[in-house]
């Protein structure tokens, strides 16, 4: 009998543990993962749970300082917006868009009909943002549709 191998033991199992136990045929091989850890375990466990704990409380309070961070975020740019849009400034004239500008739609443009910087400027869904405009797209039709479309050349 190797140290890792054990043939039989003085102990036994007691009828009421034989009803409720799982048993192995004879002859069967059992590798056990299970041990005592002792005092030196529960020591380590108790550390390790120690730094858990520390470690999830940092968590929550990181947690709880980026959703309150988020709530000023918010709370600032909704103010700015409302700002912006409630203090005009002179000269300042609301009008529909399309007494602005004229609106074609219906027309599926296919990428290669646009050009980074020649004909016409054309506003797409490329130049929705969340809450914002932008104007830093280069989406211009090119010089066959300004031809065809004269008032909307640049």
């Amino acid at each position: 009998m190797s140290a890792s191998t054990l043939d039989s033991a003085e102990d036994g199992l007691s009828e009421s543990g034989a009803r409720v136990a799982r048993t192995l045929p004879p002859n069967s091989i059992l590798q056990s993962c299970i041990g005592n850890l002792g005092k030196i375990g529960l020591v380590e466990q108790q550390r390790i749970v120690t730094i858990l704990d520390e470690a999830f409380d940092g968590i929550a309070t990181a947690k709880a300082n980026a959703e309150k961070n988020l709530q000023n975020a918010r709370a600032l740019f909704e103010n700015h917006l409302q700002a912006v849009f409630s203090e005009q400034g002179e000269g300042w004239v609301e009008k529909p868009l399309d007494t602005v500008a004229e609106i074609i739609n219906g027309y599926a443009f296919k990428c290669t009909d646009f050009s980074p910087a020649e004909g016409a400027k054309s506003i797409t869904i490329t130049n929705v943002g969340v809450r914002e405009f932008v104007s830093e797209t280069d989406n211009y039709l090119p010089s066959s549709f300004v031809a065809k479309y004269p008032a909307f050349s640049a």
